[in-house]
């Protein structure tokens, strides 16, 4: 991942960190008894903060995934609870600025 991307993707985690909603997601969520087993290690927005400064991530997509693998933990909690609409939230928020980012970068391969 080049540093320009790397860059960006610090400000799009950091900006779900900071908002009011972070206190959901910023560790796993490790008390959701639905969860499947199948699913790979629980992690929380600060674990992928770990993993960004590790430099972890050779594709931006990878930082993506696992962005949206923490949404998917929250998301399996029932639809009315807090963490559930948390997640939604900001799920909806990554979701379009994500695809801002991806359309600048598209341009700026041209």
């Amino acid at each position: 991942m080049d540093q320009c991307k790397k860059k960006q993707c610090w400000v799009i985690l950091k900006r779900l960190m900071v908002g009011r909603d972070a206190w959901a997601l910023k560790q796993p969520l490790l008390d959701n008894k639905s969860r499947s087993r199948k699913e790979k290690i629980l992690m929380g927005l600060e674990d992928i903060e770990c993993n960004l400064q590790k430099f972890k991530y050779s594709k931006v997509e990878e930082f993506a995934d696992d962005i949206r693998l923490v949404f998917s933990y929250a998301l399996q909690y029932p639809l009315r609870s807090e963490v559930h609409k948390t997640a939604r939230r900001m799920k909806d928020t990554f979701e379009l600025t994500w695809k801002n980012f991806n359309h600048k970068w598209v341009l700026h391969q041209d």
